[in-house]
């Protein structure tokens, strides 16, 4: 360690003489005041995440409609319950009609309010009229906030992957968010209150993945197309972009880690965020988790090591034996 201290107090040293002193003294000022806004900002980060939720039908309109796509499992379902809880009208959509019936009743059975179903098979969404059709079901709702949550895993390698799951990837995690957003943000633009639009991304979205190319660059345009609109429509609208990593969902649901979360402290974490900011990693967790994640490769492969190890020894454990 002292020849650390050495080595590193000699660079400084060569640093000041090859500086003016005056020149010197301004970058340490400046230094030190980034270092500090960084410190600030990451404060105000995890502070956010644990605050008071604040009024959402006061700023989005009470009684209003919230659209769900992906909404009768994992994440989407957290959003509907939640939304749910505050009052707001739920539209799910999802491709299941007898989850999205029994989604429905469970969520007016609980909260009360006014539900409607859409059937929509995202991986069709090429086809003359699907959007149209889902524009004309949500008429006459006055919705208020928008879920873009449907999604699914591509995990093969591109080289030999197969054709039709890799378009089915493309068409469900990131023509959904462009078309549902089409369908409603001038109506949303034309509304008295504000609007929201909720993507859900992910932490992997945040740098390409060896293994997953595909599928952390579908999260990565999740994440752009966001955070471009909010440039253009924020008078109006509260865009945010979710980066989840470990939910518990029924993929992971016995995930035995410190960092995976239930998918409703995570809504919970996003919902306290949403008109605050424009990216949100939705728990204290993830936001230690997204900078590790996306500085230091040892993390990344450390991460997914992990949940390959689990996920084999859940093969392992549910196979049927011979």
């Amino acid at each position: 360690m002292e020849k650390i201290t050495k080595h590193l107090d000699k660079h400084i040293d060569t640093y000041r003489l090859l500086l003016p002193k005056r020149l010197y003294q301004i970058t340490a000022i400046l230094g030190a005041a980034y270092s500090v806004y960084k410190a600030f900002s990451y404060i105000r980060r995890l502070g956010c995440l644990v605050s008071i939720q604040k009024n959402l039908p006061g700023r989005y309109g009470k009684g209003t409609w919230a659209v769900v796509t992906g909404a009768t499992e994992g994440l989407g379902k957290s959003f509907a319950f939640k939304l749910a809880e505050q009052g707001f009208n739920i539209v799910l959509i999802a491709r299941n009609p007898d989850k999205l019936n029994t989604t429905a009743q469970e969520i007016s059975k609980q909260h009360g309010v006014s539900t409607r179903t859409i059937v929509a098979d995202f991986t069709q969404s090429l086809k003359d009229g699907f959007y149209e059709d889902i524009e004309a079901k949500l008429k006459d709702l006055d919705v208020s906030i928008l879920v873009n949550n449907v999604a699914i895993s591509f995990k093969g390698n591109i080289i030999d992957g197969d054709p039709k799951a890799m378009n089915n990837t493309c068409y469900v995690n990131m023509y959904s968010q462009v078309g549902m957003t089409n369908i409603l943000l001038n109506r949303m633009m034309q509304r008295e209150k504000r609007s929201a639009i909720i993507s859900i991304s992910s932490v992997m979205g945040t740098v390409p993945i060896a293994g997953r190319a595909l599928y952390s660059a579908t999260k990565a345009f999740n994440d752009h197309f966001s955070k471009a609109l909010s440039y253009a429509y924020n008078s109006k609208i509260d865009m945010m972009t979710v980066r989840p990593q470990w939910i518990r969902t029924r993929w992971i649901s016995n995930f035995p880690h410190f960092f995976s979360i239930p998918p409703d402290e995570l809504v919970d974490g996003a919902l306290n965020e949403l008109g605050k900011c424009k990216v949100t990693y939705g728990h204290w967790k993830h936001r230690i988790i997204g900078p590790l994640y996306k500085h230091y490769p040892f993390f990344r492969n450390w991460s997914h090591s992990t949940l390959q190890q689990f996920r084999l020894k859940q093969s392992a454990t549910t196979a049927p034996s011979k």
